[in-house]
Order: structure tokens, then sequence, then C-alpha cells
């Protein structure tokens, strides 16, 4: 498998489980208004990058409870800060390719995170 067939099947997987999750909540399998909104998508033209030794993907998801409440009442394409809007609300994640298993490496910290690369060293 390619790189970059990796990469698109590990983020399938990202949101396949994110809906499990929210399935699993109500055991009759419907979806809260609540659950859906709160699934995170992927930045447009967001950049996910495979490291080095091709085991783990990382990404950038956006949360979008998160953004609604960063862009209340708020016009323009850059925040306060000069981060473009349609970064905020975002945290870099990373996937293990091989088991599966995704954490936010932004956590606590909610600020506004993308672009992951993976340094050489």
């Amino acid at each position: 498998m390619t790189s970059s067939r990796a990469v698109v099947v590990v983020a399938l997987l990202h949101v396949a489980v994110s809906l499990a999750d929210a399935q699993a909540a109500d055991p009759n399998g419907a979806l809260k208004v609540a659950d859906v909104l709160s699934v995170r998508e992927f930045l447009d033209r967001g950049q996910v990058d495979l490291s080095p030794d091709g085991r783990h993907v990382a990404f950038a998801l956006r949360d979008p409870i998160r953004v609604a409440s960063m862009q209340r009442g708020r016009r323009g394409y850059f925040s306060t800060s000069g981060v473009p809007v349609s970064l905020e609300g975002s945290d870099i994640h990373v996937t293990e390719v091989l088991t599966s298993q995704t954490r936010d490496i932004t956590q606590p910290v909610r600020s506004t995170s993308s672009s992951p690369t993976w340094s050489p060293d």
C-alpha cells in the first residue's frame, strides 16, 4: 500500500471510529443532534503527514462546536491573533498506523494548531 493510500485509510478509519463512538451512546443506534455536531472534521486543504518510519500519521481535526464559540459575532478572514478563521478550533492528532490508536497531542491546550510536519531527526 502506498503512503498516500495509508494516510487516506487511517483518516477514514478515524472518522468511522468517531461516528461509532457517537452511535454507541444510544442503544437504538440513533444519532443525537449534539453527537452529529460534535463530529470533528478535517481542515480544508489540511496537511496530512506520514512519519519518516511510516508508523504514524499526523493530521489536524477541527471541532465545529469550539469553532462556533470562537467565531461568535465576528466577521472577516482572520482572527484577532492573525490565524485564518478556516483554521480556528483545530488540533493536531497522531494515529499509529498498525493499531489505529489516535491521540490529540495538543491537549489540554485549546488553541489553534494546524499543518503538522515531522522533524527529520
